[in-house]
């Protein structure tokens, strides 16, 4: 009652509210917007009594929703949204608000900008000939419609699409493209870009620099007087300093020095100003001014006419005439205004007067110098000079008047006996100087004016007297004396040394000098040589001047037996006095073996050898060749690594830890390779193993033992001799959990036999491991990492196993019980299941057998329910099953196992027997091996029998070993039981294929196996390969092992 009553009041108080709508204004008045952009306009309301009714107006006109606008009203806000805004979305928006007692409305104005350009301009600095573009594009948008406009410098450009215009202008609505295809020099300047619509406008500029220097314009021609003074300006206009000046005249380089002051030439501030203060006549010309920098060059040029008179040229600057011949000089101007004044001058001295050898003559615009007969003093310069009012021109000549030689010093006959110095004179005069050249009767040619008699041995010395007149020779040939002289016996190279391959042939030779008769004597070691020996033979020729003996020697090695260097002498004598002259013979041949060689210290990777450095050949050493490689079985690559031959040590590099390598030394000149050295043997230090072992595989062997098989790692990567395994579990759940490593040699993991590892490489080797007193039903994670004396290297990638949730079935003991023509009955034992492991039930059976010589094994599968009810002794436990083999062939041989089926999987097969189908008692042949007995069957005689006999065998067997043993050496029996001894693990009979013909690793309890456990399981004992069964792929278990069974 108390809330229905508050309810009523309540009720009472909201109707007597009236509350009209009171708006939150808008941040601004007016709101400047740029094109393609969402904006938002919110409307909100203060206060007032619902219901409350929104509306919308833009310049007084309802707003209702479409493309781009979105209007949202809710209780107390109200939403206009205005996506891609352009200009037409510019105006007055205004927001109402209404109820039953009143209205509000709030005003805000929307105005598109003016046009943003991108801020995207960096000024450019290009070569001549290259492409600019400028590229003009909005930041924002602005309002429609866009005008571009491009200026360079200020000055508005237009594009009229000629062939004529240098740029091209690209326009759209939104950008803009300025380039130009090729830079010329007059490109450069300022280049803007210009965006205006009706709100306003934006621009950007950007500078273009062209590289190469652009010139201004020279003045047009000049024509100045002579004295005048002359000046060119020389500006870029553009470019990019830093820039360097040349100034030419006629193409014809100009430059400004202290011994060249008629030009002058200076640079200012990038520009050069060239001067000539006072103009002569020969500075008509054209003049050019180039500029250039890193990237290019430009020249401008202008021409200056003088108004004075110039000379033609019309000869060369020096002329040559004989004595005697008549000369003339002819004077003309090439332009000038008259009249003209000429004058003539030699040696700077006016010609004024005219003599009977020389003569002027004169005209209007020439003037002519001749003489009649030149004579030598007519030779000078010559210098025609013209003149006018408005200046002067002049040039000049050199006449060279040639003259023939005459003697001054006639040289006289002599005589001499070679042991006095005596020099010939010989001097003549003429003009040009005439040049004395001695001949010998031989044709020596000696251009001297002295000759020293004491070189030349010769009767007739003839001297020529030479000088060049214009086109004539002038020589003067004089006989004027003999000379003889008496000569002693004289080598000009008195020591040589000769080097020879040992076995090659030789030639050693003399040549002396001197007067005939001359005798001549070999000798080697000071010991003297006959003409002829058993390998040499001595060939003595006269020459012209003296003597040459030869010295041939068949083979370098007899010669030198004795030692690998020889000293020969040759001695060669006259009436007039002797010589001798020493050859130095050595054999070379390829360097000895290095001896001493011997590793000094090893390292993982490196080691440090050292030898002793062999016999060189009498050649030096260039280089040893260091060769190694792996020492191992297999043949492997050579390597080979070179070591100056100034070492005799060196660091060997790049090895592989762990590896035995041998190497030997070999020492090389120019002649070859020498011997090589012993090989030496060494093992470089080991390192962690560098990869993880492979190939792993897991499987579950029951409820608490998982089997693990892994192969080696690559044995490039073993880094030594691995000496074991580190094998790491953990359940598989629990990552945050360490693993558990357990430590496994390599001889106790290894599957192969001791036999299937000497042919098996070693990088193939597989091993296996059996994990134990695992949790029962758990998945455990595994990692494998192999371990050297260096360390352990990477872990395997984790494997995952799942240990079985109860035990596989045991193996049973099959009998034959009855056997008929068709028929085969069987008898076996099962085991009551344990009141602890319900689960382990056998669920069912599979009988194998074949017939003898038949590969394909049959099978037939029983259940519990087709086979015949078990016998149950209250006594035992275990209960009995038969069944019958039907449809047999007669009198035939078969061969039979049984396997037991549980939930688990399949257990291990039973033994194998042999029955034959005939009347009688069917033959049977098997061996037991059971882990455990229950049944009375041991009692029967099919069984007794067999086992009475097999005893008294072994009795005698013992016997005979025992007296053999007697007759052997302790040595020798030690070594046969040491061979005899296995370590292994008794193989699952589902395993026999894997090991077959392998020795046993463990037996059942982990420990190596004695002697009652070493070998194969009984049901194989008596099968050869062939004959063993195979598994059924639908039959075979996949989990499970014999060693999970409870002991």
């Amino acid at each position: 009652m108390f809330f229905f009553k508050f309810f009523t009041f309540f009720s009472i108080i909201s109707i007597t509210i009236s509350d009209p709508p009171k708006l939150l204004p808008f941040n601004v008045d007016l709101q400047e917007l740029v094109e393609n952009i969402t904006y938002p306009l919110t409307c909100v309301l203060i206060s007032g009594s619902k219901p409350i009714f929104f509306e919308w107006y833009r310049n007084d006109e309802k707003v209702a929703e479409r493309l781009n606008v979105k209007i949202d009203n809710q209780d107390r806000i109200s939403l206009l949204s205005l996506t891609n805004v352009q200009t037409s979305d510019s105006g007055k928006y205004e927001c109402y608000a209404k109820n039953q007692f009143g209205q509000d409305s709030i005003v805000t104005n929307i105005l598109v900008k003016a046009p943003k350009l991108a801020e995207n301009i960096h000024n450019q600095t290009l070569l001549i000939g290259s492409k600019f573009k400028f590229f003009c594009y909005l930041q924002s948008s602005g309002s429609r419609p866009l005008h571009f406009e491009w200026l360079k410098d200020g000055q508005i450009l237009r594009h009229y699409g000629d062939k004529l215009t240098s740029y091209t202008i690209s326009t759209t609505e939104d950008d803009t493209l300025f380039s130009i295809d090729k830079i010329r020099l007059n490109d450069t300047g300022s280049y803007t870009c210009l965006v205006r619509n009706s709100y306003g406008s934006d621009s950007k500029t950007i500078s273009l620099t062209v590289k190469v220097p652009s010139l201004g314009h020279f003045k047009p021609s000049e024509s100045l007087n002579v004295g005048h003074k002359f000046k060119l300006f020389c500006y870029p206009l553009a470019g990019v300093p830093q820039f360097q000046f040349e100034w030419f005249k006629n193409g014809h380089p100009l430059s400004s020095s202290p011994s060249n002051n008629h030009y002058i030439i200076e640079e200012i501030n990038d520009a050069s100003l060239f001067t000539i203060e006072t103009l002569q006549q020969n500075d008509s010309g054209n003049y050019s001014c180039r500029v250039r920098n890193r990237f290019g060059h430009d020249i401008q040029s202008t021409r200056l006419e003088i108004k004075a008179p110039q000379l033609l040229p019309s000869f060369r600057d020096q002329i040559n005439q004989n004595v005697g011949n008549k000369f003339r000089l002819v004077c003309s101007i090439q332009k000038g205004i008259e009249p003209l004044e000429f004058e003539w001058f030699r040696n700077g001295i006016r010609l004024i007067t005219q003599t009977s050898n020389v003569h002027l003559e004169f005209g209007d615009d020439f003037s002519n110098l001749i003489i009649t007969k030149l004579s030598e003093l007519d030779s000078g310069n010559y210098t025609c000079r013209v003149q006018n009012d408005f200046g002067s021109d002049q040039w000049s000549v050199k006449l060279n008047v040639q003259v023939p030689p005459t003697w001054i010093v006639e040289p006289k006959d002599t005589h001499t006996n070679g042991k006095e110095n005596v020099r010939m004179e010989c001097k003549a005069d003429g003009s040009p100087k005439p040049t004395i050249k001695w001949i010998t009767s031989k044709g020596i040619t000696i251009e001297s004016e002295y000759l020293d008699v004491n070189k030349y041995r010769t009767a007739n010395v003839d001297t020529i007297s030479k000088s060049s007149m214009s086109k004539d020779k002038h020589e003067m040939y004089l006989f004027l004396f003999s000379t003889h002289r008496l000569v002693p016996v004289k080598f000009h190279e008195k020591f040589a040394s000769l080097k020879v391959k040992r076995s090659e042939s030789v030639r050693l030779e003399c040549n002396a000098t001197g007067d005939q008769p001359l005798t001549v004597q070999w000798t080697k070691n000071n010991v003297k040589l006959d003409k002829l020996g058993s390998n040499y033979e001595i060939i003595d020729t006269n020459t012209d001047d003296g003597i040459r003996s030869e010295l041939f020697i068949q083979t370098s090695q007899t010669m030198t037996d004795d030692a690998h260097t020889s000293i020969y002498k040759c001695f060669v004598e006259n009436e007039h006095g002797k010589d001798e002259r020493t050859i130095r013979l050595e054999v070379v041949e390829v360097p000895g073996m290095p001896k001493n060689v011997h590793v000094k210290e090893v390292w993982s990777r490196t080691v440090s050898l050292s030898w002793s450095e062999p016999f060189n050949g009498n050649l030096p050493i260039q280089k040893y060749t260091v060769q190694y490689w792996r020492y191992q079985s297999a043949p492997h690559r050579l390597n080979e690594v070179f070591v100056p031959g100034s070492q005799t040590s060196f660091f060997l590099k790049d090895l592989s830890p762990g590896q035995s390598y041998e190497l030997s030394v070999i020492a090389e000149n120019e002649i070859g390779k020498g011997a090589s050295s012993a090989p030496v043997t060494f093992t470089t230090g080991e390192e962690e193993p560098s990869a993880p072992p492979n190939d792993i595989s897991l499987e579950s062997m029951g409820p608490s033992t998982v089997r693990l098989v892994w192969r080696s790692p690559p044995i490039e990567n073993w880094n030594g001799e691995i000496t074991g395994y580190y094998v790491g579990y953990r359940k598989a759940r629990d990552n945050n959990s360490p693993y558990v490593y357990i430590t496994v040699p390599t001889s106790a993991a290894s599957r192969d036999s001791n036999q299937a590892q000497k042919t098996r490489p070693k990088e193939i080797t597989f091993h296996e491991y059996f994990l134990r007193q695992l949790n029962k039903g758990t998945e455990y994670s595994v990692v494998v990492k192999a371990y050297n004396s260096a360390g352990s290297g990477p872990q395997s990638h984790p494997m995952v196993a799942h240990t079985f949730d109860g035990d596989l079935p045991p193996a049973f003991q099959l009998n034959v019980i009855d056997n008929t023509e068709e028929t085969i009955s069987l008898q076996w034992y099962q085991k009551l299941p344990h009141s602890n492991y319900p689960q382990s039930a056998i669920s069912g059976y599979t009988i194998h057998y074949r017939k003898e010589n038949e590969a394909k094994w049959k099978e037939v599968p029983i259940s519990n329910n087709n086979a015949n009810q078990p016998t149950v002794d209250p006594n035992s436990s275990f209960n009995s099953y038969s069944f019958v083999l039907e449809n047999l062939e007669h009198n035939a041989k078969y061969m039979i196992y049984l396997v037991a089926i549980n939930r688990f999987g399949v257990g291990d097969p039973s033994n194998v027997i042999t029955a034959r189908t005939h009347n009688g008692m069917a033959v049977v042949s098997h061996e037991v091996i059971r882990r455990f007995h229950g049944a009375n069957y041991y009692l029967e005689p099919l069984f007794l029998w067999p086992l009475l006999f097999a005893l008294v065998i072994i009795i005698i067997v013992m016997i005979v070993a025992y007296v053999c043993i007697l007759n052997l050496d302790a040595a020798t029996l030690n070594k046969r039981l040491s061979a005899a001894y296995n370590v292994g693990t008794t193989p699952r009979y589902a395993d026999f294929e894997k090991t077959a013909n392998k020795t046993l690793l463990m037996s059942i309890d982990g420990q190596p196996p004695t002697s009652a456990t070493a070998g194969y399981p009984t049901p194989y004992a008596a099968s050869t390969p062939w004959e063993r069964p195979l598994p059924n792929p639908q039959t075979m278990k996949k989990d499970g092992h014999i060693y999970d069974h409870p002991q």
